[in-house]
């Protein structure tokens, strides 16, 4: 994350927003009022989607227990998934 003042950032607003679209950096803008934070849509919204995992009890074990298994070995092949993610689709196709 990058620390900038909100004149700094004023001068600099293009540039700034091209570094957080492009490379996916973070500022965070202080003024005498408070301090902002700057960062791209797509970071914003993977933020909003892992609140509202972890929001949910249910999917926060069900993310722990992935993790768990991640970091013990035990993962599924890319190709398990988009299998699966197929099978289930055409299974709903059919009701």
């Amino acid at each position: 994350m990058y620390a900038v003042t909100a004149s700094d950032a004023r001068q600099r607003f293009f540039p700034i927003v091209e570094d957080i679209l492009e490379l996916q950096n973070i500022y965070k803008v202080t003024s005498r009022r408070g301090t902002i934070v700057m960062l791209s849509e797509f970071e914003f919204e993977s933020l909003l989607e892992t609140i509202e995992i972890l929001r949910d009890p249910e999917m926060a074990k069900k993310l722990a227990r992935a993790l768990g298994s991640a970091k013990a070995g035990e993962h599924a092949r890319v190709f398990d998934a988009a299998d699966f993610l197929r099978d289930d689709f055409h299974a709903n196709e059919s009701e």
